[in-house]
């Protein structure tokens, strides 16, 4: 059975400002090209996708696919 869960991820556009880093509470995003978002110890609670001011951070529920109603 798929799982429901949101996960957030990082596009390879990432300029690697840190600024979701930052803002993380509990220091799941990984620093590299681009950053990571460890999704075991990320709580979903969006404040990285607000801090990128670039909007390079999304969830998987952003696929088109998931739009198909």
């Amino acid at each position: 059975m798929a799982s429901h869960k949101k996960s957030y991820q990082i596009a390879k556009g990432c300029v690697g400002c840190g600024a979701c880093k930052v803002v993380c509470p509990v220091h799941c995003i990984q620093k590299g090209q681009p950053y990571r978002i460890d999704e075991k110890k990320c709580i979903g609670c969006g404040l990285c996708v607000t801090r990128c001011w670039r909007q390079f951070i999304y969830t998987n529920w952003d696929d088109k696919r998931s739009h198909s109603d």
